[in-house]
């Protein structure tokens, strides 16, 4: 009650330190993937139209454009519509690239047969890489406090976020298998890839871009509001709330260089696979596994409550794993950019590559 973020949290069971550390890396880390969200959409918008002739980064400075205006937006709950209308086209999206590789057929003729129990080029620091991309999808949590704080019925949150995750998790788990067990090792690393259906791929960049455009948004606003505090802490303009014609002008300014700077970080780094793995590693195990099994010890320390052997055998396991992910994850993806770099068919920056991230 009364938190506001993971940072608030932080303050509430460890103290001003571990509060504005812990603030300091979910927000930077809120920053990192707007970039990410950019280079998704670019490929969004190529799928739309695939044989435009239009670079990858002209598609990735659309999106930026486009996200200006409803980056004006405050609060989440001004979103909360979109967000809703978010979730159901990334199920149609989803609906569709199933059903897609079930029409296509397994690779080799019969489901598995194009796959590796365990690939024979499997090392320590690709398995926590490859494993990485799905802590990636979960990281989200660090502004369940931000929507909890804004929702009518705050005790309604443990159902929600249940609700949520078991989806969530339901619907990753069978796109996995559906996917693998049909292509194997010829997946395609950004599944609409698979829609190969005139009209039914532009759809399915339609219902894309508006999905991770409003991923942008749920990022964006809380970010734009940390730093909005900041600024008008020195008294230049008011508060984002009290709705005044100077915090609305520079809620304005801020958004502006958050998109242009996002953009240019997208632009220069346009790997989304690599993206992926390395907020994964970094960002995503820490907040997914290290931050709460932190926030449960402090916060028993703080109540005065003994911790049972189990839930500190759990929170031990959590500490481990946010190391092996933040360490042999992130190995793994930096092998991976390098790579990428060093390969003279692949194009990075502002070198014009037809379609939505760079690559050959």
């Amino acid at each position: 009650e009364g938190v506001g973020g993971y940072g608030d949290l932080a303050a509430t069971v460890g103290g001003p330190i571990f509060g504005a550390f812990t603030k300091f890396m979910i927000v930077i880390n809120w920053y990192l993937l707007m970039p990410y969200y950019l280079v998704a959409s670019g490929g969004s918008l190529a799928v739309v139209a695939p044989d435009a002739p239009v670079c990858g980064y002209i598609w990735t400075l659309m999106m930026a454009i486009l996200i200006v205006p409803p980056m004006q937006f405050t609060t989440l709950t001004e979103v909360s519509l979109l967000c809703g209308a978010s979730t159901a086209a990334i199920i149609i999206v989803i609906f569709l690239i199933i059903v897609q590789l079930v029409m296509d057929g397994p690779e080799g003729g019969s489901f598995g047969a194009n796959w590796d129990a365990i690939s024979p080029d499997l090392t320590l620091s690709g398995f926590f890489g490859g494993l990485s991309s799905f802590v990636f999808a979960y990281q989200g949590q660090d502004i369940f406090c931000e929507i909890i704080s804004e929702m009518r019925e705050e005790k309604d949150a443990p159902k929600a976020i249940g609700m949520s995750y078991g989806l969530m998790t339901f619907v990753y788990s069978i796109t996995t298998v559906l996917a693998y067990g049909m292509k194997g090792r010829d997946v395609q690393g950004f599944l609409p890839d698979a829609i190969t259906g005139g009209g039914l791929t532009q759809f399915v960049g339609v219902l894309l871009f508006f999905h991770i455009l409003t991923a942008y948004l749920c990022i964006g606003i809380p970010f734009l509001n940390v730093m909005h505090a900041k600024f008008s802490a020195c008294g230049c303009f008011g508060a984002i709330h009290e709705g005044s014609v100077g915090a609305r002008v520079a809620w304005f300014i801020l958004s502006f260089i958050t998109v242009a700077t996002t953009y240019l970080l997208a632009a220069a780094f346009p790997f989304f696979d690599a993206l992926q793995v390395l907020l994964g590693s970094l960002a995503g195990a820490p907040i997914v596994f290290g931050w709460p099994a932190m926030f449960y010890l402090l916060g028993c320390r703080m109540k005065g409550v003994a911790v049972g052997c189990f839930d500190l055998i759990m929170c031990i396991t959590y500490f481990a794993l946010t190391l092996l992910f933040g360490i042999l994850g992130t190995l793994d993806a930096v092998g991976y950019v390098n790579e990428m770099l060093n390969d003279p068919t692949v194009h990075v920056g502002f070198d014009c590559v037809l379609g939505g991230e760079g690559g050959e």
